[in-house]
């Protein structure tokens, strides 16, 4: 699926966003303890070189015992946080979204936005598909495209934790 913001067969308006907090230049990372005493949990810590904007802390627990493993998830984890991902909101043009069948939840679409000096051609994931239908029955299409957050896994955990506390009521 092309989403391409030059003809307006396509998309009416877009919009784009950056979400600091995704940002960051150093990172920690605690494992697991591995006697699950809660003394000795293993602690990794990187930091990319500190540009002009300072140092940008993260914090982050991960379920891992082995220390080499910790190591490679604080690399990986540093890497992406490096780097500044948007997201953009395309409200489509009327009657060019066809269904569920064009494209859905998940699915990944090629966005092309050349506007200025913006220059944009990413492959990204539909994040969320928003239908408006007014008093005449017309259909406003609004997609959200994006790359999955790197703290997916940190509200999974909240969730979690929320919902054992109800159940224990």
């Amino acid at each position: 699926m092309l989403l391409y913001t030059d003809t307006a067969a396509t998309v009416q308006s877009i919009s784009r966003q950056v979400d600091s907090a995704d940002y960051a230049n150093a990172v920690r990372l605690t494992g697991r303890d591995p006697e699950a005493t809660g003394d000795s949990a293993n602690v990794v810590e990187r930091m990319a070189t500190v540009a002009a904007e300072g140092r940008w802390d993260r914090s982050y627990s991960e379920d891992i015992v082995q220390l080499a493993a910790l190591e490679q998830r604080a690399d990986w984890t540093l890497a992406q946080s490096t780097v500044v991902r948007p997201s953009y909101t395309v409200e489509l043009a009327p009657g060019f979204w066809s269904g569920p069948q064009h494209f859905w939840l998940g699915d990944t679409v090629t966005l092309v936005v050349k506007s200025g000096r913006l220059d944009v051609q990413s492959q990204l994931r539909v994040q969320q598909l928003k239908v408006d239908i007014d008093e005449n029955d017309d259909e406003k299409i609004s997609v959200t495209l994006g790359y999955p957050r790197k703290d997916f896994r940190e509200r999974l955990a909240s969730i979690d934790r929320r919902l054992e506390r109800l159940e224990r009521r």
